[in-house]
């Protein structure tokens, strides 16, 4: 007789396996995770588990309380996996759990039997951009584990359209849509950074598909015509020699942060505007973000933006440098607009809170289970 909720249903029994954790501290991908699974343990009751011995993963700690393994010992990153690997697969084979949600795309995954196996993809990068990555096998495994996973969780309508795009094969029903969150609280203290009163705001990494490169053209020509104009990128590491070329005299008006949560809130809350440039993405946290801190936001209309941001923002070409640069003076210049655009994205980013994802992501559960 299974466990029921308070008020009517089978409390879930999920197991998540150890990839992401292991390899992030920090990022997207296993913030989501974390932030989801805990929510479905104090919301909807569910038992849940993590696998992830070795994990240095903020977030598993900040919300599980799970944290590495901290005396001494001979284990490395590949005996963990290896130890891990096992772990789960004999949990999965004991019956003790209804779900595997695997959270990267390793091929030990192929043959998981004695559970349902749920795999999220983040988006398909790989498979539109082949050129950009060194990594092929990993297509090659996302590709097998679409097939032999029970469900697909996609992270927009717009990556499950290129899955189903790029494997055709693959049933419609089999790929259902859990929206990611990405909502966090505007931050008006002081953080300690060293903030210009006028600056454009990127976040993240700078490299290919991100087209940091032509935005960058666009900010400088913008920063050449105001001279109280800066640029703020967070994240993505130090600038490279390539890019510190690139910057080149503009270099003490362009600054790069690591920061917290807390102070990147804080930036985005001062921003004149928040650019997303990219050509691609699966569904754009910081997007997010941005909207919920009361950002204007300026962005590509690429991938799966419009669908994200729909109205609450301003687009242009990606591909066009001139049309970039026109859309980011608007929104700096026409304040009827950005106190729209604002108004809108506060709006909009209600519909991606972790609150959210963590109701579709038990529905989408139950949906496993009666497949």
């Amino acid at each position: 007789m299974r466990d029921l909720y308070p008020y009517g249903g089978i409390i879930l029994k999920v197991l998540y396996d150890y990839q992401i954790m292991l390899s992030q501290k920090y990022g997207g991908v296993s913030r989501g995770f974390c932030e989801v699974a805990s929510r479905l343990q104090k919301e909807y009751l569910d038992d849940i588990f993590f696998i992830a011995d070795g994990s240095q993963n903020y977030y598993l700690e900040e919300l599980f309380g799970i944290t590495a393994i901290s005396e001494k010992n001979s284990f490395g990153m590949d005996d963990y996996k290896k130890s891990n690997q096992k772990r789960t697969i004999e949990n999965c084979r004991s019956g003790k759990y209804d779900i595997l949600h695997s959270t990267w795309y390793d091929p030990y995954l192929y043959n998981i039997t004695g559970c349902k196996h749920v795999i999220t993809i983040h988006d398909m990068i790989q498979e539109i951009y082949p050129l950009y990555f060194v990594h092929k096998n990993l297509v090659e495994c996302k590709k097998r584990l679409i097939e032999v996973a029970d469900l697909v969780i996609a992270v927009s309508e717009h990556t499950k359209n290129d899955i189903l795009k790029i494997y055709p094969h693959v049933p419609e029903e089999k790929v259902c849509v859990v929206y990611q969150g990405g909502k966090i609280k505007p931050n008006y203290e002081p953080q300690n950074l060293k903030i210009p009163p006028k600056y454009l705001l990127y976040v993240g990494v700078r490299n290919n598909y991100k087209n940091f490169d032509r935005f960058y053209i666009a900010a400088e020509y913008l920063m050449k015509k105001y001279k109280d104009l800066y640029l703020i990128c967070v994240g993505g590491g130090s600038f490279t020699p390539f890019e510190l070329r690139m910057i080149g005299e503009m270099r003490d008006r362009i600054f790069q942060y690591n920061v917290t949560e807390s102070q990147l809130a804080y930036l985005y809350s001062h921003a004149i505007e928040f650019v997303f440039p990219s050509k691609y993405e699966g569904f754009g946290i910081p997007l997010v973000e941005a909207f919920s801190c009361g950002c204007p936001v300026v962005l590509s209309n690429a991938s799966c933006f419009p669908e994200i941001a729909e109205d609450a923002a301003v687009y242009f070409d990606p591909d066009n440098i001139n049309n970039m640069i026109e859309k980011m003076e608007r929104v700096m210049l026409d304040k009827q607009l950005r106190k729209k655009n604002i108004e809108m994205g506060i709006k909009r980013a209600t519909q991606f809170s972790w609150k959210n994802s963590t109701k579709q992501m038990h529905q989408a559960y139950q949906k496993v289970l009666e497949m």
